[in-house]
């Protein structure tokens, strides 16, 4: 009986994600769908499997309010969370859901293709943030009530290239506001007030760090009631 109802359970899966696919395409990107490109293709499937993922989140609020349960609340300057689309799939249960559906006009016959497309949020620089995005990784799995909070940056982990035998760096924007796995909050929105001033000269990081403390300092100083 339990695995009766856990097939019927992945069929009624199975048609939801398929018709949210073609919704997305149809009305979200507006395009038939033998017309769609690798990086469309994520974004509506993104957008389907985002639905779950929603579902999934109001239980869990909706159960931890009603037990009045503690939270922790993970605070980080770093996550390197890796790609959402493939790591979603497999949480929600929904990987070899999606592989088995077949839509009509689908150009795409390889996952891997799509997944390939999705740019990797750099939100830092390396093993911090990897260890961040662990242990928000582990307390899902451990069923903690927790939640991470931390910056989102514009700019991440810098581009690279080499020219005349020399490392050039680049700014890399990974288009985070773009992003389907992220809801903008203006209405939530909070000024964070930034004393003394920052005074940019070409030099080093570290020089730059030490004039900004410093006419920090002078402004403290000459403030009244400091």
């Amino acid at each position: 009986m339990v695995k009766e109802n856990s097939v019927i359970l992945n069929e009624i899966d199975k048609a939801r994600l398929k018709l949210s696919i073609e919704h997305y395409t149809k009305y979200f990107i507006g395009k038939r769908t033998c017309e769609i490109s690798k990086e469309e293709a994520l974004k509506v499937i993104s957008l389907a499997v985002r639905e779950f993922a929603m579902d999934r989140m109001y239980q869990t609020i909706a159960r931890y309010n009603k037990v009045n349960s503690k939270r922790v609340y993970y605070l980080s300057i770093e996550y390197l969370i890796g790609r959402s689309l493939e790591n979603n799939l497999h949480n929600l249960g929904l990987f070899n859901i999606l592989k088995n559906i077949k839509i009509d006009g689908w150009p795409w016959e390889s996952l891997e293709e799509i997944f390939d497309t999705e740019y990797d949020p750099a939100l830092g620089n390396g093993g911090l943030g990897r260890l961040a995005a662990c242990y928000l990784d582990s307390m899902a799995s451990l069923g903690i009530p927790g939640f991470g909070y931390g910056i989102n940056y514009e700019y991440g982990l810098f581009k690279q290239k080499f020219e005349n035998g020399y490392q050039v760096e680049m700014a890399d924007s990974w288009e985070g506001e773009d992003s389907p796995w992220q809801f903008a909050r203006p209405d939530r929105r909070i000024s964070i007030p930034m004393y003394g001033k920052v005074n940019s000269f070409n030099v080093s990081t570290a020089a730059a760090v030490v004039l900004c403390e410093a006419a920090r300092q002078q402004h403290s100083k000459g403030t009244p009631g400091k």
